[in-house]
């Protein structure tokens, strides 16, 4: 019985480690679901107003949830490298840049993904009208977000020299918290 309760708390241990290694990701990754969120309730009001088709509504989605994103990330991503006062300014114009690429992607694989689905059965009933681009958007902004995270973190947020030994220390402390 002894065994199986160690075993048992050598596996909550590790996975406390791998959280705590990962936080960062793990954030960007609930601030990302926040974003698609509000991207996809965008989406769908947009699409009242423009052709599913067009590109206008998966641009506009995207300008609006690349600003709400930012905003999370900074306060709370990375909030050990915010920027703040002029500098949230310059920091604004590096997300939007490194997201430009996203933006781009994305919002190319949406009107791909909506010419392909277009022929299938589904997107032509009045539940697929609006479904079909839904969830064409969400599987184009899967694909941007891999790639905004590693600009992201390398230019927009990147680690400065003099917090290295500092962020390795907060990292080590907090992986032998996680071990008690």
């Amino acid at each position: 019985m002894d065994r199986q309760k160690a075993r048992e708390n050598d596996i909550a241990g590790r996975l406390k480690t791998q959280v705590v290694r990962n936080a960062r990701v793990i954030k960007y990754g609930i601030v990302g679901v926040v974003g698609i969120l509000i991207n996809l309730a965008a989406m769908a009001v947009l699409l009242r107003r423009f052709p599913a088709q067009s590109w206008v509504p998966s641009a506009l989605a995207n300008v609006l949830s690349t600003v709400v994103n930012f905003l999370l990330h900074n306060m709370w991503t990375f909030s050990d490298r915010r920027h703040q006062g002029a500098s949230m300014i310059r920091g604004f114009v590096l997300y939007v840049l490194a997201c430009g690429v996203g933006i781009f992607l994305t919002t190319v694989c949406y009107v791909q993904f909506v010419r392909l689905a277009g022929h299938l059965a589904i997107a032509n009933t009045h539940l697929g009208k609006t479904l079909t681009p839904l969830a064409c958007q969400c599987a184009a902004i899967f694909l941007g977000a891999a790639i905004n995270y590693v600009l992201n973190k390398q230019f927009t947020w990147p680690q400065s020299q003099e917090n290295q030994p500092a962020a390795s220390a907060q990292t080590e402390e907090a992986l032998s918290a996680a071990r008690r």
